[in-house]
């Protein structure tokens, strides 16, 4: 499946914020309270979005097994350890996840997004994506 298309590269998450993450029917939702940054076609910086949501689609995306499809490690003091994602939406909602680096991989239909929340270092991989879709307020 092709999630690499122009519409994803008219957009980039680097120094955004993640305040919100909910997983329904096939789709993983992630909010940009403070909206993410608008690029032309040179990837140049163009402007920034009001509040927006990126929505993921994949497919049997269930809360129970969520694991298939994302993974999520926290670094600490040179410390890396495997979080659940229960965890990483407390640390969501507590003080956000503020993306440093979003790599995309059409190969493997994935995504990392590397960033802090509170005093730790994040890395988020979703994997296994078949479409990715943008709504801007």
């Amino acid at each position: 499946m092709i999630f690499l298309n122009n519409n994803l590269l008219n957009y980039g998450l680097h120094e955004s914020k993640i305040t919100d993450l909910k997983c329904l029917e096939s789709k993983m939702i992630l909010s940009f309270e403070d909206g993410f940054y608008i690029l032309n076609e040179n990837q140049k910086l163009l402007d920034k979005t009001k509040a927006s949501k990126m929505i993921i689609e994949i497919d049997d995306l269930k809360v129970d097994t969520i694991y298939q499809h994302i993974k999520i490690i926290k670094k600490n003091r040179k410390k890396y350890k495997e979080i659940s994602y229960e965890n990483f939406l407390y640390m969501i909602k507590e003080s956000g996840f503020r993306i440093y680096l979003d790599y995309y991989s059409q190969f493997a239909n994935s995504i990392l997004l590397k960033g802090n929340s509170s005093k730790n270092e994040i890395e988020f991989v979703i994997t296994d994506i078949e479409k990715i879709n943008y709504i801007i307020d």
